[in-house]
């Protein structure tokens, strides 16, 4: 059977619909198929998978597209030009699985072979996408070297295509980095570029972006004009299986619930609409953004959530998005999670697992991902710094000798190093202020308020029935005042910890005092249990965060509580071992083996079922948290069946 000669005309077809019309393209190819296929050459063959590869992916389709992909492979030459094509493709399907490592092998021999044929727009572009994977994994320290490169050829050899897809994604980084004015620059600038080239698709996710950077910056209906623009450039009957679809319904939501909109059944209806997508395609940013665009919009401005409805429906959406994160090691979709399920929670009134997802958030987002937020900031600037300095140079060597020139070049080097130290630092306590008024924002408006609503209403109580209650009935609205009033403090004192340096704002903490606070705090579960609290030859002082320490100490007395043994009844020391200068806190309980002796201070790591003890698996990694802040170090002596003892340092 003849082979075709020269590449068919359904084949160039389905090519030129690939960009804008993907459906279009891939109904293209499968109508061809039973009558053209078997007659193509290899070289043909491959262009045809690769471009039905192209298609499925573009229709949110990436496992038909990856399949696709490799097919293609197979009748490449190995190591040629289409073969690396093809593995650039194939990158970017494997990045938006989520397959990082494999994205960045197939990845980086295709950027390496397209520089060494001299191929620019190709090795531009492979750039772009090895940016992505780079952007995917949050190195964006790395990202953006890798996308400046990319963009920086696209612009000596003029491809609007390239330079408004690498702007938008260098625009994502900047949205990342709360940098809005800069991401909305960079978003009109990738938006004139792919007009000028007519590449819709690409116009309407540039305009989801930009429409966030306008949400953020206080300009909702901006946002909202945007968002219509993107809908307006994906064709209706693809509306349905595009992850950017499900994007653009959920920054819908957002901006609707806006101060100068407020529309919340119109915000509501939106993230619903894009659940729906997001389910139907395994869309898992989509799913995570709209469970928490749906509590927002159900939360915001109220008190608690109305008591005659039933909120199965979100309960559904939100166990989603929590498998979601406790799979992914996604720092975002963890973040958006957490968040949601705490103002939820928050929301019914259950403050304990509200609190629960709010310590998990802060401790996921320490420092890793602030770290890569200043160096981020830093490589832009250093090399948007020297392009400049190095066309400053290029023009200089016209008119001046080698010599100063050279002398020129140390010169500006020692300046730019002192300048870069000052900004480093600047940049890197403004992002570091930033988060911690985020958090305090939460604490002081979220929580805090809850928390004296109770008291107040108690108090109200208390002055109402005065002198109609009797001796016990009184007792219990002193437990009720004082317990919120505890409340209270703890939140306050969260509050002051996010905001104050731990190391320069230690105070002189009462051990004797603190030690009748936790029986006092711990009253009702120590008379139950008939339990025991014992000290013994603690100093009388310490140095640390009062509310932090108390915390520590309180932790441990409750593990022990929690874990007695069923036999006996509680008996816990706290004390001190002056020949290691160690504190400990010591019980009878069910003890802890040896092979467990690590792990048990490991974030969420439990040791029993939660039918059996109640509990979050989070508390002694925040009691191992707490004592290193303090500058010492806990760890834990234990036989099973026997006991445990936890012993830590502190400064005295």
């Amino acid at each position: 059977m003849e082979n075709f000669e020269s590449i068919p005309e359904f084949i160039l077809n389905a090519e030129k619909h690939l960009p804008n019309f993907p459906g279009k393209a891939k109904e293209v190819l499968e109508k061809s198929y039973d009558s053209h296929y078997s007659k193509l050459g290899p070289k043909e063959k491959a262009l045809f998978h690769e471009i039905m590869g192209r298609s499925n992916t573009s229709l949110d389709l990436f496992n038909e597209g990856l399949s696709d992909l490799d097919k293609a492979l197979k009748f490449c030459p190995v190591g040629g030009e289409a073969y690396h094509r093809v593995h650039k493709f194939r990158g970017i399907v494997l990045t938006l699985l989520y397959r990082i490592d494999e994205a960045k092998k197939a990845l980086t021999p295709a950027v390496k072979f397209f520089e060494e044929k001299n191929l620019p727009l190709e090795t531009a572009e492979s750039y772009g996408y090895l940016g992505v994977a780079l952007l995917k994994e949050t190195k964006l320290t790395e990202s953006l070297e890798t996308l400046l490169k990319g963009l920086n050829l696209a612009q000596e050899h003029g491809s609007h295509f390239l330079m408004g897809r690498i702007s938008s994604f260098i625009g994502i980084i900047h949205l990342w980095l709360k940098n809005n004015p800069e991401a909305k620059t960079w978003f009109k600038s990738a938006n004139h570029h792919l007009e000028a080239c007519g590449f819709t698709k690409g116009i309407a996710a540039v305009s989801v972006n930009l429409a966030t950077a306008q949400l953020n910056l206080g300009e909702p209906e901006q946002c909202i004009e945007a968002l219509h623009k993107a809908l307006k450039n994906i064709p209706e009957k693809e509306h349905s299986k595009r992850s950017v679809v499900a994007i653009i319904h959920n920054n819908m939501g957002n901006a609707y619930m806006h101060e100068n909109i407020m529309d919340r059944e119109a915000a509501i209806r939106h993230h619903k609409k894009a659940y729906k997508i997001g389910k139907s395609i395994n869309l898992k940013n989509g799913i995570c953004h709209a469970a928490y665009g749906l509590v927002n919009a159900l939360t915001k401005d109220r008190f608690n959530l109305p008591k005659n409805e039933s909120y199965e429906w979100l309960e559904e959406i939100l166990y989603d998005a929590k498998e979601i994160a406790e799979q992914s090691d996604d720092l975002m979709l963890n973040q958006t999670t957490w968040g949601a399920l705490s103002n939820y929670y928050k929301a019914l009134g259950r403050f304990e697992e509200a609190y629960m997802y709010l310590e998990m958030l802060m401790l996921f987002k320490e420092d890793h991902w602030e770290k890569e937020k200043i160096a981020s900031v830093n490589t832009l600037q250093i090399q948007s710094e020297l392009q400049q300095k190095e066309l400053e140079l290029q023009q200089a060597e016209l008119a001046k000798k080698e010599l100063e020139l050279q002398q020129k070049r140390e010169l500006s080097e020692v300046n730019k190093r002192l300048e870069k130290e000052v900004e480093f630092r600047t940049i890197k306590l403004t992002l570091k202020n930033r988060e911690l008024e985020e958090f305090a924002y939460v604490v002081a408006h979220d929580l805090k308020e809850p928390i004296r609503s109770i008291v107040g209403f108690s108090q109200i109580l208390e002055r109402k029935l005065s002198g109609k209650l009797n001796s016990n009935e009184e007792e219990l609205f002193n437990f009720i005042l004082t317990a919120g009033r505890n409340m209270d403090n703890l939140v306050e004192g969260l509050l002051k910890y996010t905001t104050i340096n731990i190391q320069g704002n230690f105070e002189e903490i009462n051990l004797p005092n603190m030690v009748e606070f936790l029986k006092l705090n711990l009253r009702q579960s120590m008379h139950d249990l008939d339990a025991e609290l014992h000290s013994v030859n603690l100093p009388d002082h310490i140095l640390g965060v009062k509310v932090r320490i108390r915390q520590l100490f309180q932790n441990l007395v409750s593990n022990a509580l929690k874990f007695r043994h069923p036999e006996r009844k509680p008996v816990i020391t706290i004390g001190f071992r002056e020949e290691t200068q160690e504190f400990y806190v010591q019980d009878n309980g069910q003890g802890i083996a040896e092979e467990y002796h690590e792990k048990i201070f490991k974030i969420f790591k439990r040791l029993h079922k939660r039918t059996e003890v109640q509990g979050t698996g989070i508390g002694l990694s925040i009691c191992k948290k707490i004592v290193e802040q303090h500058g010492g170090r806990i760890r834990v002596e234990s036989v099973h069946g026997e006991g445990t003892t936890f012993l830590f340092t502190l400064p005295l």
